[in-house]
């Protein structure tokens, strides 16, 4: 299922208990912090632009009054993206700095920043290139339809298409280069795959 960047039920009129709250926001950021962080890891490659691109995107929501509660799941999802995307290309970013201050908000863990960073999903990824990367993050993982992902990355739709076959391809071929490392593996060195991780060629 394609994902949108807006939905026109964002500008109609309904019951101000039909629109998503600052505590809304921050219980779906404290029970999602690890899939969140995720995404932003796996979005700007680099553990502390991540948690920086994921606080952006906690202040972001938790101060916006105009959102349906039915946009609750992806909305957050929708700006990690919008951020990820700045600091990643280097475009400024900055706090809306009206949040709610009985507010906090909910920290992310150290532990989320390893277990992430170590996890095997994103050997292949962090080998892609910057473009590259978001792109298969944006149009693979999360989904995007490829008009919306050409203009985040101000890009034309053919860009992001050869993108999307680059990294596929790379993809492919990370998984052929652990399998066949796999099956000549000693126990041994299986555990030296499992903690440097593989490069493809």
């Amino acid at each position: 299922m394609s994902r949108t960047l807006v939905s026109n039920d964002r500008w109609k009129l309904y019951p101000a208990s039909e629109y998503a709250t600052a505590n809304d926001f921050q219980k779906l950021f404290a029970s999602e912090m690890v899939e969140l962080f995720r995404l932003a890891f796996f979005l700007t490659a680099d553990a502390e632009k991540a948690e920086h691109c994921v606080t952006l995107a906690m202040q972001e929501c938790m101060a916006t009054g105009d959102v349906l509660k039915s946009w609750l799941p992806l909305w957050p999802r929708n700006a990690l993206i919008r951020n990820g995307v700045k600091i990643v290309t280097g475009k400024p970013v900055c706090s809306p700095g009206n949040i709610p201050p009985q507010k906090p908000l909910p920290t992310i863990h150290k532990s989320h920043r390893s277990s992430i960073a170590a996890s095997d999903d994103s050997l292949g990824i962090l080998q892609f290139s910057d473009f590259d990367r978001l792109v298969h993050v944006i149009c693979i993982l999360e989904h995007y339809p490829t008009r919306d992902c050409a203009v985040l990355l101000a890009s034309s739709r053919q860009e992001v298409r050869d993108a999307q076959n680059r990294a596929l391809g790379l993809t492919a071929a990370f998984e052929r280069e652990f399998r066949r490392l796999f099956s000549e593996a000693s126990p041994r060195s299986l555990l030296e795959i499992d903690r440097i991780g593989v490069n493809t060629p």
